[in-house]
């Protein structure tokens, strides 16, 4: 079956479909057996970011400083205005950083300690003979409409001994987001996104943390479009509270965090 496309404007019997199906293959999906852990926040910024976002952050600052030790070479599938490199910089990364992004939205102005390039193309079209040590998206994959070539080219990008990490909404996100690109992600999905190969899921955020979200973010501003409740200073209290409550109850993760091994070792055998 066709997916729909939450991010263009949708006829109301179409966002029916488009909300019944995903919840649908989220039920399903749930039923996968897959293994994954928790994510327990190490750090709690203040700031108004949403709780997802903040732990994005948290992963993002405490992985990257990991991931890019001995890496001479990034990819960034949809790289958006550039957050990452901040992350990167911070982590001491030297080596060389290419983002792909189909639209020209990017800060040339600020300088970085490694070498920047920026490609407008979708990752779909992009053509290169470079073999990356470390290939990543953040929040991208949902927004493609066959990810599973995606994960399949960016394997043959990936140079030996290399790394992937993936960032995408799970199925619970539905109700925080809504129409928000084709699709939120479930366990099964994810086997068939990475089968055959060595992978470890993170579930990024907990119950406290997703109840926040939708009555703090999603349900006051979808009515009125501005930051009502975020825009307090109890709210940043707030989601540092949820957080520790998270580990209490580890369920409802609104992410995944997928890193990937370069070799073909499937996740039931690393485990």
């Amino acid at each position: 079956m066709k997916e729909l496309n939450g991010d263009i404007k949708l006829r109301r019997s179409e966002q029916l479909v488009y909300f019944a199906t995903n919840f649908l293959r989220g039920c399903i999906d749930s039923c996968c057996l897959l293994r994954t852990t928790f994510w327990r926040m190490r750090s709690y910024a203040d700031g108004d970011a949403s709780p997802t976002r903040k732990y994005i952050d948290d992963f993002l600052y405490e992985q990257i400083p990991h991931l890019v030790v001995g890496k001479k070479s990034i990819l960034e599938i949809g790289c958006g205005s550039g957050y990452l490199r901040d992350v990167l910089a911070r982590a001491g990364f030297t080596g060389r950083y290419v983002g792909l992004d189909a639209r020209a939205y990017w800060d040339t102005e600020k300088t970085y300690p490694f070498a920047c390039e920026v490609v407008h193309t979708p990752f779909e079209t992009f053509v290169t003979e470079e073999r990356f040590d470390l290939i990543c998206s953040i929040t991208v994959l949902e927004h493609i409409v066959d990810d599973e070539a995606v994960t399949r080219k960016s394997k043959a990008l990936l140079a030996p001994g290399g790394v992937e990490f993936h960032i995408m909404p799970a199925s619970p996100s539905l109700p925080l987001y809504l129409l928000h690109g084709y699709r939120q992600y479930g366990r099964a999905r994810l086997q068939r996104l990475f089968r055959g190969r060595s992978f470890t899921v993170t579930r990024l955020g907990g119950f406290a943390s997703y109840l926040l979200q939708f009555f703090a973010v999603t349900i006051p501003e979808r009515l009125t479009g501005k930051k009502l409740v975020r825009s307090r200073l109890s709210y940043s209290r707030a989601t540092a509270i949820a957080a520790r409550l998270d580990r209490f109850l580890p369920f409802a993760a609104t992410m995944f965090a997928v890193i990937v091994r370069g070799d073909t070792i499937s996740q039931e055998e690393a485990n």
